[in-house]
């Protein structure tokens, strides 16, 4: 077998396919891209993160949750929540269209979240701080009891 033949052969066997031609799920699209919900453009996610969750055409900004917002707040690995293992509870035992515990459950699975508030401590420009940050993605920023006690919490041991 020559050379131009080993070529030849592989070049049969291999897909051609350019991967501009290949068509993505949805599912892929919204892995990798979002559509600004004010201009319709899309932008590739990595694009959005580096320009700090704003859309570079046409300065939108984007909703960002607790999580990156520590990110961008705070000198990496600085960050240290506190409180983090209080749950809500329904004293009141709240129904709607679901029950309070199942609509926070859902909203749980679905943030990772326990509740509507993250609260810790952090080092910007190496000056400790104390950080509450409510995420809009746990029930709507939610305010129930225990988003007031973790806040109530942070300030105390701020003082």
């Amino acid at each position: 077998m020559t050379l131009t033949d080993w070529f030849e052969k592989r070049k049969k066997n291999t897909n051609n396919i350019a991967v501009g031609d290949i068509p993505l799920t949805d599912d892929e699209v919204k892995k990798l891209w979002k559509k600004c919900i004010y201009c319709d453009k899309n932008i590739p996610k990595k694009e959005l993160r580096k320009s700090l969750f704003v859309c570079p055409h046409c300065d939108y900004h984007f909703r960002i949750g607790s999580k990156y917002r520590i990110e961008q707040l705070t000198e990496e690995g600085s960050f240290e929540e506190i409180n983090a293992e209080m749950k809500p509870a329904d004293p009141l035992n709240f129904t709607d269209s679901i029950s309070y515990p199942q609509r926070q459950e859902e909203a749980t699975n679905k943030t990772g979240l326990k509740e509507a508030i993250v609260t810790g401590y952090g080092l910007i420009e190496r000056h400790k701080i104390g950080l509450g940050l409510m995420d809009f993605a746990y029930m709507g920023g939610s305010m129930g009891s225990v988003v007031g006690e973790k806040l109530t919490r942070l300030i105390e041991g701020c003082i």
